[in-house]
């Protein structure tokens, strides 16, 4: 049998135990509210973190892929400074812009782009080469359809000396594959007897004082002849 204050005691306990109900109920429902927000937070840090990853990633390619080709802006950067510098040349018609320099170099964008102070030698070469047979074929055609006598006679005049500035670029390109100070030595003096071709062949017409159907080929010729010797020479050492 329950005695009298016992009853009272359990009835002086009811709000207590009332209370502590509540506060469980209260702290199941938090706890699992809790739960659901932690749950969430996670998934939403599992996608972020991937987010995280992925840039990582793609940062690394991006680091990975672009030093050589930095090299390479900065060292066409340099040479072409360094052409300017060296460039002492009066005539207008031939003075060389560093635009001029780095558009020589780029027209190969895949050679300039993995190469160093030689390569650019190399490519220098090869595209002035390029340059010396393609007018070597318009001289052909302007001889093919021209009647004047005087000018013909020119233009026979230019053929031989891109010809003979063929020739020097062929020893040039030699000289700078042997990889040897004086392979670079002789392919830069074989450049400047090539540098002879545009400016007799400019001189022949104004000499009939004849206007020259060459004078664009010409002076682009000499600029590039210009620039891969100094490349080839003394900005070789500069770099």
């Amino acid at each position: 049998m329950v005695s009298t204050s016992d009853y009272d005691s359990i009835q002086s306990l009811l709000p207590l135990y009332k209370q502590s109900r509540r506060w469980l109920c209260y702290t199941r429902s938090w706890n699992t509210q809790t739960l659901h927000k932690l749950k969430a937070l996670g998934n939403r840090t599992n996608k972020t973190m991937k987010l995280v990853q992925a840039i990582a990633s793609l940062l690394f390619l991006i680091v990975c892929s672009t030093p050589t080709s930095n090299a390479s802006i900065t060292t066409i950067h340099d040479v072409c400074q360094c052409v300017v510098k060296e460039d002492h040349n009066p005539d207008e018609k031939h003075t060389i812009s560093y635009h001029d320099c780095v558009k020589f170099f780029q027209a190969d964008d895949k050679e300039s782009a993995i190469a160093d102070k030689y390569g650019l030698a190399a490519i220098g070469v090869k595209n002035v080469g390029a340059t010396a047979k393609s007018i070597t074929y318009r001289i052909a055609h302007l001889r093919a359809s021209e009647k004047d006598k005087e000018r013909l006679g020119c233009l026979g005049e230019c053929a031989k000396w891109y010809k003979y500035a063929d020739d020097k670029i062929g020893e040039a390109a030699k000289g700078i594959a042997s990889g040897t100070k004086g392979g670079q030595e002789d392919a830069e003096l074989a450049l400047i007897r090539a540098m002879y071709a545009p400016l007799i062949c400019e001189e022949r017409f104004e000499k009939i004082h004849k206007p020259s159907p060459l004078a664009t080929e010409d002076a682009k010729f000499y600029k590039e002849a210009v620039i891969t010797k100094f490349v080839t020479g003394h900005c070789s050492l500069d770099v």
